[in-house]
């Protein structure tokens, strides 16, 4: 990906397609160059690869308090610093659960079999025992990671979680399911459109959180106990 963002046509080999040969892609975005973001989960090595890479990273952050992935948002800008990469160019994007409803009580009882249907399935795939509504509640709370309540939680949520993690240049959210009727995920569209994303743009345009770099020592190896974060509970 990132020899197609900066070549029109490439040559390469890897392990998981056939080689490319010449190919490019047609019709390339407008943008220059084009926008190439590397997704992670919570494991620090793939934090460190795109960090070593450089592209902007998207954490996915489905379970647990935002907080607690500060040390991963910390060691990709560190890791980016140490290949060589400027800290102003190691941009970190967060991608979350979201619904938002006319009320956080609305918001909650309509997503909450959503949620479990979600992770349920999610569940009996990993291992995982089926979600409760204990751990449903903990984190639709204004401390948990799912972003789910009415238009003024979830931007306070959103907010909180651009300060918690350094200053964020984007959020993605998954707010489709099988579980909700389309009146609702429409709803919850429009209110994201005409309440949430207003806010939020008002208060960092207002105010602002400037991307801090981790607290750390960014030179040479890293300092032993980087990964202090708690796992997500599921």
């Amino acid at each position: 990906m990132l020899k197609l963002r900066d070549q029109t046509k490439v040559a390469w080999s890897g392990k998981h397609r056939p080689s490319l040969t010449g190919q490019g892609v047609c019709r390339r975005p407008v943008q220059n160059p084009p926008p190439v973001r590397i997704g992670v989960g919570e494991t620090p090595e793939s934090v460190i690869h795109a960090g070593k890479l450089g592209p902007p990273m998207v954490l996915a952050i489905i379970g647990g308090q935002s907080s607690q992935f500060r040390p991963l948002v910390d060691l990709y800008r560190c890791s980016g610093k140490a290949a060589g990469h400027a800290l102003e160019k190691l941009r970190v994007g967060v991608h979350s659960i979201e619904f938002q409803a006319d009320t956080t009580g609305e918001a909650r009882e309509t997503f909450r079999p959503a949620y479990r249907a979600a992770f349920g399935k999610i569940g009996r795939e990993r291992g995982w025992a089926p979600p409760t509504r204990l751990q449903f509640d903990a984190q639709t709370s204004p401390i948990g990671a799912s972003m789910v309540g009415d238009a003024e939680a979830v931007a306070t949520k959103i907010l909180a979680e651009h300060t918690v993690l350094g200053g964020l240049s984007k959020n993605t959210i998954l707010l489709d399911n099988r579980a909700l009727l389309h009146r609702q995920i429409i709803r919850a569209i429009e209110l994201l459109v005409t309440e949430v994303a207003p806010a939020v743009k008002k208060e960092l345009d207002s105010t602002g959180v400037p991307v801090r770099p981790v607290q750390s020592s960014c030179g040479g190896e890293l300092p032993a106990g980087v990964f202090p974060f708690v796992k997500s509970p599921h």
